[in-house]
């Protein structure tokens, strides 16, 4: 009934539309590929070699997965779009698991600027269940990385630092605090 309940929320949650950070650069900081391509605050980002994007988690994904590699952005600042190349600095960082793996970097934030991405009923529902489902294959192998001491135990954490994320959550608003529920 927990898995049910949880693709049930989901369902809900993808339903009333998930906030999601447009592909909008906020800050660029100095010295990064970003800057030195001559990025600005508020350039849309609105391809990747040929590829149309719009929200942040797909670019990042793209960067993410070609350090050292060429990209090609194609940038819209106001009126103008212009394409621009840039090769993203290879940097290691740890996943939630405490692994380290080689990432791209650009040096961008995003903007505040958010959109709720809304689905069909249908639609929804098989989001729900994947994302169900991928919450549910994180959590075996998060137990199955403590059993086989990939992970410290001293990385997890109780009622406290459940009640402590559920209040930061409640903060966010309500689609936050069910997504964390």
């Amino acid at each position: 009934m927990n898995l049910v309940l949880a693709a049930v929320l989901l369902t809900g949650i993808f339903m009333v539309g998930i906030p999601m950070f447009t592909a909008k650069v906020g800050e660029v900081k100095k010295g990064f590929p970003a800057d030195l391509a001559g990025l600005k605050t508020n350039d849309a980002i609105v391809a990747v070699n040929g590829k149309p994007t719009k929200l942040w988690d797909d670019l990042v994904s793209v960067i993410y997965s070609s350090p050292g590699k060429e990209l090609d952005l194609t940038v819209r600042r106001g009126e103008e779009t212009s394409v621009v190349k840039i090769t993203p600095k290879e940097e290691v960082m740890k996943d939630i698991f405490g692994r380290e793996n080689k990432i791209g970097i650009i040096g961008i934030t995003p903007t505040a600027e958010v959109i709720a991405q809304k689905h069909s009923l249908p639609s929804a529902v098989v989001e729900g269940i994947k994302a169900t489902g991928n919450m549910t294959w994180l959590t075996y192998k998060g137990l199955w990385m403590l059993v086989t001491r990939q992970v410290p135990a001293n990385s997890i954490g109780g009622p406290l630092m459940i009640a402590k994320l559920a209040g930061e959550s409640a903060k966010k608003g309500m689609v936050q605090l069910l997504y964390f529920t």
